[in-house]
């Protein structure tokens, strides 16, 4: 569609270089399958979820891009320009007009270009992390990239006076460890096993949120829970 492009390393493809998406394909990550088995044995041990998450492959995304020009040289030089605009040695963001509310995280990582008179066919492929990550932070609400049908209304910033119960909704397809937050010390309690949090900003592999978390609260002071969305 005339308009819609791609957003990479702050520039545009078409509102900087004018040029249209012609397709694309963004692929689904492929699970990572952890098996083995033992001699005489009927089948295999999966031990893929071993620790609760299942873990997933990168994923490749691939953009097909019209290219015209008045003469072959500016066509060309205007290839340049973009493969140059999108080359690194490291993932970016990666925001797809036609999908609001999420970004990639993505490395350009091949192109090829077919010509055929004045007109140019540029495909890119970028190879990125697994999940499409949300704009924003949970519980921070934009009316414009809500969708009734997926997110969550909630809180995740809450003042605790002595004791609390709270309840936190992800809807990410892998388990997410939140930043917390905290303007004094607090101990939660999750699933019976118990966590000490200091006063300031921390992050506790241990501690991960699930589709559906009841945490308790002890202490005094406001408490914060930071974490974005991630989506296959």
């Amino acid at each position: 569609m005339i308009g819609y492009g791609i957003l990479f390393k702050d520039k545009h493809s078409y509102k900087d270089f004018g040029i249209s998406i012609k397709s694309k394909e963004i692929g689904i990550p492929t699970v990572n399958y952890v098996k083995d088995s033992v001699p005489f044995m009927q089948g295999e041990y999966d031990f893929t979820a071993l620790y609760g998450d299942v873990p997933y492959g990168e994923r490749v995304i691939t953009y097909v891009f019209d290219i015209m020009d008045y003469s072959k040289e500016k066509m060309n030089y205007l290839k340049i320009a973009i493969v140059n605009w999108l080359k690194g040695s490291e993932k970016d963001i990666l925001r797809d007009d036609a999908i609001r509310g999420y970004y990639f995280l993505a490395q350009a990582s091949d192109h090829s270009f077919k010509e055929d008179g004045l007109i140019g066919e540029l495909t890119i492929k970028f190879t990125c992390y697994p999940f499409k990550i949300g704009n924003e932070k949970e519980g921070e609400v934009l009316w414009d990239d809500f969708c009734f049908l997926t997110d969550v209304l909630q809180e995740t910033k809450f003042y605790i006076e002595g004791y609390k119960k709270i309840k936190l909704y992800s809807i990410s397809s892998r388990n997410i460890i939140p930043t917390i937050i905290c303007d004094s010390d607090m101990k939660l309690r999750k699933k019976g096993i118990e966590y000490i949090i200091e006063k300031g900003t921390h992050k506790d592999n241990r501690f991960y949120l699930e589709q559906e978390n009841e945490i308790e609260i002890i202490g005094t002071g406001t408490i914060q829970f930071d974490f974005k969305r991630e989506v296959l």
